[in-house]
């Protein structure tokens, strides 16, 4: 009885996916907005 899982675990499940592919990009988005910052502090314009 236990062997079929119920269909609010299926909802959860694909959810949940959607979830980590959505903080994925954020997490990918903010290393990049983070080291930006930093990458011109390392190579500083050539006007400067």
């Amino acid at each position: 009885m236990s062997d079929v899982p119920p269909p609010q675990q299926f909802q959860s499940q694909s959810k949940s996916k959607r979830d980590q592919e959505f903080e994925e990009g954020l997490n990918r988005l903010r290393k990049e907005y983070a080291t930006a910052p930093i990458e011109r502090k390392l190579f500083p314009d050539p006007k400067i």
